[in-house]
């Protein structure tokens, strides 16, 4: 026996062909407003997230236009106000938005040069960096040029700033690979160098744990021999400064004791003559 679709009632029909009407008239459900676009927006980003949320809503196609205005910012509208007119479409309209925020000449050659001295920072993991490369390869590159251009440059760069020659050295050599097998054996290596270094350093840990008093005992020896050493050089120090200023002081009462006993010896001298103990005559 077929199966028969349930009839539905008047009143169920007239409320489903309301509801078709409503849809007709008010596409747009809108439970909240789009992310305004701002000069700083990654047009990119920000074109892929709207066309998600238009979706999400069931926004018609000929609306597209008037909600990606709505939401753009002042800024960005004085901008771009000069292009605006009734028959624009959206991909006119998404066009003149990448030139003017994004793909200008100027923009495009800031883009490749930040793309050529990028290098992967100090604590940003290898995943980071690539997409920080793959950004700069995008906007250096717009979506009209070859493809395979851009892949290239993105792949250079990245390798060219990886910061570790080894792994660098180990990615040139998959020449056969593409970008994204390249990330993998990238992140691939680094985990594993990142593990190799913890393992050596808790075997040394290891080694000096079991060598512990042996250890200690060279490390105590060879302090004490530089503390005895410094020392040393300390004591000549002193004594040599010592010397010096013993010969110094010496000079400085030398002169002072001749001049006194030349003047002791005169004075006897003219005591004795005067006391007559002591008489000089001529012959």
């Amino acid at each position: 026996m077929a199966n028969v679709a349930p009839e539905v009632p008047p009143a169920g029909q007239e409320a489903l062909q309301n509801q078709a009407r409503n849809r007709d008239i008010l596409p747009l459900q809108v439970f909240r407003q789009p992310p305004m676009l701002s000069k700083d927006s990654d047009i990119h980003l920000y074109l892929r997230r709207f066309l998600a949320y238009t979706d999400s809503i069931g926004a018609r196609e000929d609306d597209l236009v008037a909600l990606l205005v709505n939401a753009a910012s002042d800024e960005v509208l004085q901008q771009i106000e000069r292009h605006l007119h009734d028959d624009l479409t959206f991909d006119e309209l998404a066009d003149i938005l990448k030139r003017e925020l994004g793909e200008g000449l100027e923009n495009i050659e800031e883009y490749k040069s930040k793309l050529r001295r990028a290098m992967r920072g100090r604590g940003e993991t290898v995943r980071e960096f690539y997409t920080r490369i793959w950004q700069l390869g995008r906007k250096s590159y717009p979506e009209n040029i070859d493809e395979a251009i851009r892949d290239n440059a993105i792949r250079d760069a990245f390798i060219c700033g990886f910061n570790d020659p080894v792994i660098a050295a180990r990615l040139r050599e998959h020449g056969e690979m593409n970008n994204e097998e390249i990330l993998e054996l990238a992140a691939l290596l680094s985990s594993c160098k990142i593990s190799s270094q913890s393992r050596s350093a808790t075997s040394t840990v290891n080694v000096i744990d079991q060598n512990d008093t042996h250890t200690v005992d060279l490390i105590v020896a060879r302090i004490e021999k530089k503390l005895e050493q410094i020392l040393t050089d300390k004591i000549m120090t002193v004594r040599a400064l010592n010397q010096q200023q013993g010969q110094i002081t010496n000079n400085c009462e030398l002169t002072p004791g001749l001049i006194d006993e030349n003047t002791n010896t005169n004075n006897q001298y003219f005591d004795q003559t005067e006391t007559g103990q002591n008489t000089y005559t001529d012959s």
